[in-house]
């Protein structure tokens, strides 16, 4: 297994297992989304680095976890591929940056009335 996609599976399960206990803890919409975004960040620097989105997709897929988490996971992976991959290490970086606050602001919207 390459380097990216064992540095992209050591952050979903980090997010999947800090997700759960922040589930179980009751814990805030604000640590949920933050778990979000670490998330979106590792795959949108997974795509902008060229790895196969068939090969996060079949990571996810692997996973022992609620259907719910999976779901969510296949949705950020899905929008982090339809955004352009760059070739300049600045693009890159803004490119990341967008994508997590993006993901950040959807979860926190989409988390406000629970």
């Amino acid at each position: 297994m390459s380097e990216g996609k064992m540095k992209f599976l050591f952050v979903l399960i980090l997010v999947i297992a800090i997700s759960v206990m922040s589930a179980n803890a009751q814990d805030s919409t604000f640590e949920i989304c933050k778990n979000m975004e670490a998330f979106a960040e590792q795959v949108m620097e997974n795509r902008q680095d060229g790895v196969p989105m068939a090969d996060m997709y079949e990571l996810i897929m692997k996973l022992d976890v609620p259907k719910e988490a999976k779901e969510s996971m296949f949705l950020i992976l899905k929008a982090a591929f339809k955004e352009p991959r760059f070739s300049s290490e600045e693009y890159k970086k803004k490119a990341v940056v967008d994508f997590q606050n993006t993901t950040f602001l959807s979860c926190m919207e989409a988390l406000k009335d629970k």
